[in-house]
């Protein structure tokens, strides 16, 4: 059973890169180019490809682990950790840069009469650079404690395949405590940054009753694409939090952890879409290249 498992979930993850590939490299080479030509990028492009690196690295790393599973291939408790401690920022970093690409779409979108609000929305754009390169380092030492913790408990008998432990739940959410916080954190500016967009879209939608303007029409259009963004992007993530979550309350045995893999490949087949629907840049691109090559 647990050799079909294995088999499996490998074959799952040649097929999910074999169709992810194609589109995260186009959003990945587009942005490049376009920062090549004009020596600038918008913050939601930087946000954009983060996102398609971090998701393009994690499918990688699935093969890579794949690999060294299937083939046996003997690991220590450092090397273990090294693993988890790779799987665990990787997706942590895909969550940072979707919670940024939500925020930045609150400050550039919604006008909230607020000093501070207002101050932060003139100053983001100066200060994201310095906001964005300490939370990725945050995401390894927040991950670090968690990896270490896995690595001790998921390494028997000096083979890398899991092979769980009794633990209690306690004790497993003691480790994941600052990770889970971070998270939490996350996805509380996530929804927050959403809850505004849609408000901010509700007020739009009631002046398009009194005017029928273009240019208020081309606003609510940019409110709906922000929001589909977000919010599937906030169910992407979601998604793995509650994954974590059964993880750490029920214990979960290996089969049945074998299963969460299969469904988070389909995620991010679903994310090379939600990506390039978010930007008209690369909705441009992709036209042109369809049509036009």
């Amino acid at each position: 059973m647990m050799a079909f498992l294995e088999t499996s979930l490998m074959v799952t993850d040649v097929i999910s890169i074999l169709i992810t590939f194609p589109g995260y490299m186009f959003i990945l080479a587009v942005n490049i180019l376009d920062w090549m030509e004009k020596k600038r990028c918008e913050i939601s492009d930087q946000l954009i490809f983060g996102i398609s690196l971090s998701i393009l690295t994690h499918r990688v790393f699935e093969i890579g682990l794949d690999l060294v599973i299937v083939t046996k291939r003997p690991q220590t408790i450092q090397n273990q950790a090294l693993l988890f401690l790779s799987y665990l920022s990787i997706v942590l970093c895909t969550f940072i840069f979707s919670t940024w690409l939500a925020i930045h779409f609150c400050l550039k979108i919604v006008n909230i009469n607020c000093k501070p609000y207002i101050c932060i929305q003139r100053m983001f754009p100066k200060i994201f650079p310095w906001i964005l390169l300490p939370s990725i380092l945050a995401s390894l030492l927040i991950s670090a404690p968690p990896a270490h913790w896995l690595g001790q408990n998921h390494l028997i008998n000096s083979t890398v395949t899991p092979q769980y432990r009794e633990y209690s739940f306690l004790q497993c959410f003691f480790y994941f405590l600052p990770y889970n916080v971070f998270l939490i954190l996350c996805f509380l500016l996530f929804f927050s940054s959403g809850l505004n967009i849609i408000l901010s879209l509700q007020r739009h939608i009631r002046r398009m009753h009194s005017s029928s303007s273009e240019f208020t029409a081309q606003i609510v259009a940019t409110h709906i694409t922000a929001i589909i963004t977000i919010f599937s992007l906030l169910a992407f993530n979601l998604f793995y939090f509650v994954f974590l979550v059964m993880f750490m309350a029920f214990n979960l045995s290996q089969q049945a952890t074998e299963f969460f893999p299969f469904l988070y490949a389909l995620c991010h087949v679903f994310g090379v879409a939600i990506l390039i629907k978010s930007s008209r840049k690369l909705q441009k691109k992709l036209h042109f290249v369809l049509f036009y090559c």
